[in-house]
């Protein structure tokens, strides 16, 4: 985990306890990705527990607003609420172009000085940026989605996921497994009232 940079989410609570969420942002940074990459990161998704599929109108390089994904948790360790359905979930999510000279150009120099060299090439090889807005309290299986696509995306491409919610940084090797500790505490902090799911129909 990196240190905490000063960052502004403008979709965050105040409090620390996850039940108290109403949304949250996450950003990763990452290299231009295989044409493939859709096949390859829902099967890294898979691997943790989660059957995605993406809205078929998905196109990586006209993505900015609300993304629908069809889901079946196949990992049900932390709760057995989602059972064997398929449920509706998404985030809101706007891929655009990152430019590492652009985006240091807010840091003081002391900061980027401070920064690990393996972490600033990291950056600096990056060429987009996956921005997810989520909000949890309209479906529950949005905190999962979100987490679990985010993690794994930056798996895939040795990226940088950003927090705004803690102002925290994580690399590719932590963050399926922050990923999953944070959904873990997130789910089972939740009363049953609390549980929110939108059964998945069909996309027509």
């Amino acid at each position: 985990m990196l240190p905490k940079k000063k960052r502004i989410s403008v979709n965050e609570t105040e409090k620390t306890n996850h039940k108290e969420i109403s949304s949250f942002d996450l950003n990763v940074k990452i290299i231009q990705p295989d044409s493939n990459f859709i096949a390859l990161w829902t099967a890294k998704m898979k691997e943790i527990g989660l059957n995605v599929e993406f809205h078929p109108d998905f196109d990586i390089n006209n993505q900015s607003g609300f993304l629908l994904f069809k889901i079946q948790v196949i990992d049900s360790s932390f709760t057995n609420k989602y059972g064997q359905g398929e449920w509706l979930s998404g985030f809101e999510l706007y891929i655009s172009k990152f430019d590492s000279e652009e985006y240091f150009s807010f840091f003081e120099q002391s900061e980027i000085d401070a920064m690990p060299k393996n972490i600033k090439e990291i950056y600096d090889k990056a060429e987009l940026d996956f921005y997810f807005s989520v909000n949890p309290q309209k479906n529950t299986s949005e905190f999962r989605m979100a987490w679990y696509a985010a993690s794994t995306l930056t798996k895939l491409y040795d990226g940088i996921l950003e927090e705004a919610y803690s102002g925290e940084d994580y690399i590719s090797i932590e963050t399926i497994e922050v990923a999953i500790n944070k959904t873990k505490h997130f789910e089972t902090s939740l009363t049953d009232k609390n549980w929110k799911l939108k059964e998945f129909e069909s996309w027509k």
